[in-house]
């Protein structure tokens, strides 16, 4: 007796889902602090966890979504609102006060000490700061700002030599002018990272005493591995007058090798001759 053939509608099964499945939350990277959007499903929690994140639990979880132009927002904030993390990654987290976990080299790569994403965001590190931020005169995209004003000048530099289009090859002449327009010293800031440091001379002098005197041991000569073929100097060929050069220890060989390749190869050498049968 044959079974039944499957149906082609089935009656719907409930399967319940992996716990945590497509959810997202925040993480502290290990290696920077920067803090970034990942997944914290348990394994994959587990995964970035040992390689040195840290997970803020604190900050919620919430289902990713994609950016496309048309995607919906089935997300909720937490004032309610409609929401799609994929295109606002960092809205959660600043509602919950997060702004503080944020570095300083994160605040300045996304221009946040410019703009903030927010209106109602404010981030404590930046008190007491002083950012240097330079634009590029050439082009819209180019700012570079660092807490070190030698590194911003640095980074503007490297971008107008660049010569990603004809209005990015300065000369330095141009680097020149354009820092007398701008009052930046170009010319400073590529030895900015070296710095003088003076050394305070102590209030009570010492007496100045003699230095030692270094004196050098007198080199040992050992003889005891002197070969005595080469102890006068490089051996020569017993057929001719060949006398091998380059390093010590291949005199010998190279004689040998010498005296089988040339000597006895060689009609006309002296070995030759001494092989020849003495006619009665």
């Amino acid at each position: 007796m044959t079974e039944d053939a499957p149906s082609l509608y089935p009656e719907p099964q409930e399967v319940a889902p992996p716990p945590g499945r497509g959810l997202h939350g925040y993480y502290h990277r290990g290696d920077n602090g920067w803090v970034v959007v990942a997944a914290t499903t348990p394994s994959n929690r587990a995964d970035y966890e040992y390689k040195g994140f840290t997970f803020m639990q604190q900050y919620g979880q919430f289902k990713n979504g994609t950016n496309e132009a048309r995607a919906r927002r089935l997300e909720k904030d937490d004032r309610g609102n409609a929401w799609n993390p994929a295109v606002e990654p960092w809205r959660l987290i600043f509602q919950r006060d997060g702004a503080k976990e944020f570095p300083l080299e994160q605040i300045i790569a996304y221009r946040w000490h410019i703009r903030p994403p927010y209106r109602e965001v404010s981030f404590p590190q930046l008190e007491g700061i002083d950012i240097k931020s330079y634009a590029c005169p050439e082009c819209k995209k180019g700012l570079f700002a660092s807490t070190n004003p030698s590194e911003a000048t640095e980074q503007l530099r490297t971008h107008l030599t660049s010569e990603i289009n004809n209005r990015h090859k300065y000369t330095p002449t141009d680097l020149r002018e354009l820092g007398k327009e701008l009052d930046i010293d170009f010319d400073s800031a590529r030895v900015g990272r070296v710095r003088s440091v003076t050394v305070e001379e102590p209030e009570a002098e010492l007496e100045a005493q003699p230095a030692p005197e270094l004196t050098l041991a007198e080199p040992i000569e050992d003889d005891s591995d002197v070969d005595p073929a080469t102890a006068d100097g490089p051996p020569k060929c017993e057929f001719c007058d060949y006398s091998p050069d380059g390093v010590k220890s291949t005199w010998p060989q190279a004689v040998n090798m010498h005296t089988k390749m040339h000597c006895r190869s060689n009609p006309n050498s002296n070995w030759s001759k001494k092989q020849e049968p003495v006619l009665a």
